[in-house]
């Protein structure tokens, strides 16, 4: 039965396939689909699955038939999805089967309502990464669309998840379930699944989990399956030979045994066993679940040239910056991350005797506070009586530009550098930047990054003249 389920928090329906199975059977198994994909990926072990269970296959939204939501959602509202869903079709407890995204779904619902959950599989699911080196390869996945299109990132992606060449039916089912997906979705649900602290999710699980991993997975690799299986307090861990990152589709019946021999056993699935082999090995869970693991800093995405604009995790900070000196005090921030209360009260408040410059600073830095607690990271500004820092990931376009012009060394700096007149010359000559700052750092900063950017120009003209390229040199002597 394939069908449209209208959601009423928003009006929009999502696309489901329910299976009953022939058996005599009470058992249902959710199978979630990865990012970029959809329900049409299982295609290689529904059969088998449905000879002992009802299936329940839906569609995410901006994925397969299910369309986009007028907002993007969060983790929240896609488990308010799927439980409006299992209700209306009369659902009360199943399995969760998820890959990729999927699987990081998984793990979110089944905290949020374990009483609802017999067990979950976790297949290639990212939950142990480098957040850092993670948030640089979705930049990257983002490059390829915005210089060569989607079918560029569609070329990288397919032979990183399976091992199936272009002439296979498989490859084909996964390369139209990218075709087809939302890109606002996708890289939406890039950046929840980054912004989580899954080693705080995975200890909390309390029904058995089977995670696996394939043996060739280039995307996440078994290692990091491995590490995120031990935090899990009930779970096993299963490697596939022969297999990329889709073990269902690479090795279809080696994953079908698997997933049969758990769930078949999990409700003898005994934790608590009085045999001591095991208890060790519970144990050495136990331990290897209490090692602690710095969380990833919040990521601070800011735009001073052109439009001002503020980010924090992906959601935008629109209001209240026009306020108690806010802008201003996150922009010199941005340039100095960790700073002494005088140097800061001397570069912004030097006309001020010190007893109003410090009642100045503390209003400031209370409301810069408080915004950032209304956003959910109330930490990202800390202070004490000697220093104020800045503790986050920051992304700073004028940042960036500044430390590109400072830069002398033309010749190491010269595509940076180019790179950066061609995108803001136009932004500084009309001074569409840092307006309405009129306190007296940012006005030279203002200044000294137009002057930077007219030396730059000159030394790249004569830079070009010297080689003969008369074209880059008159493009760069016309910014001046």
């Amino acid at each position: 039965m394939t069908q449209m389920f209208n959601i009423d928090r928003n009006r929009t329906p999502i696309y489901y396939e329910y299976r009953r199975s022939e058996a005599a059977t009470e058992e249902v198994v959710i199978l979630l689909h990865g990012n970029g994909l959809n329900s049409q990926s299982w295609f290689q072990i529904t059969d088998g699955l449905a000879e002992n269970y009802h299936l329940l296959l839906p569609d995410f939204p901006g994925y397969g038939r299910s369309p986009s939501q007028t907002k993007l959602p969060s983790w929240e509202e896609l488990c308010e999805d799927l439980i409006a869903l299992t209700r209306y079709l009369g659902l009360e407890r199943y399995h969760l089967i998820g890959h990729d995204l999927g699987g990081n779904l998984a793990v979110i619902f089944a905290n949020r309502f374990p009483h609802l959950v017999r067990t979950v599989c976790l297949i290639s699911t990212p939950c142990f990464f480098p957040v850092e080196e993670t948030r640089t390869y979705i930049q990257f996945r983002k490059n390829l669309v915005q210089k060569f299109g989607k079918e560029k990132l569609i070329s990288h992606v397919l032979p990183n998840i399976t091992l199936h060449n272009h002439t296979a039916q498989a490859w084909g089912v996964v390369y139209s379930g990218l075709r087809a997906c939302s890109l606002d979705m996708h890289f939406h649900c890039c950046h929840l699944v980054v912004d989580t602290d899954w080693i705080s999710e995975l200890k909390r699980l309390s029904m058995p989990a089977l995670v696996m991993s394939g043996e060739n997975d280039s995307l996440f690799t078994p290692y990091s399956s491995l590490v995120a299986s031990g935090f899990i307090p009930r779970s096993e861990y299963v490697n596939i030979l022969d297999a990329s990152n889709m073990v269902f589709i690479d090795q279809p019946q080696e994953t079908l045994r698997h997933i049969r021999r758990f769930l078949t056993k999990s409700y003898g699935f005994a934790a608590e066993s009085s045999d001591e082999l095991k208890q060790i090995h519970k144990k050495m869970k136990e331990r290897f679940a209490q090692f602690p693991f710095p969380q990833p800093a919040p990521v601070l995405m800011m735009k001073f040239l052109g439009e001002f604009s503020i980010r924090i995790n992906e959601l935008p900070m629109e209001y209240g910056w026009n306020q108690r000196f806010a802008k201003t005090l996150i922009l010199y921030l941005t340039f100095y991350r960790k700073v002494s209360r005088d140097q800061l009260l001397d570069d912004l408040w030097p006309d001020k005797n010190l007893l109003s410059a410090q009642n100045q600073l503390r209003v400031s830095l209370n409301y810069l506070k408080t915004l950032f607690s209304q956003h959910g990271c109330p930490s990202i500004i800390t202070s004490d009586r000697e220093y104020i820092s800045l503790e986050a990931d920051v992304h700073c376009d004028i940042y960036e530009l500044h430390r590109v012009l400072m830069n002398d060394r033309i010749e190491e700096n010269r595509d940076r550098l180019e790179d950066a007149l061609f995108r803001y010359a136009e932004v500084i000559r009309s001074h569409h930047y840092l307006i309405g700052y009129s306190d007296d750092w940012s006005v030279r900063l203002k200044e000294q990054i137009a002057a930077r950017m007219q030396l730059s120009a000159e030394r790249l003209s004569r830079y070009y003249e010297q080689l003969g390229d008369r074209s880059m040199s008159a493009a760069f002597q016309q910014m001046i």
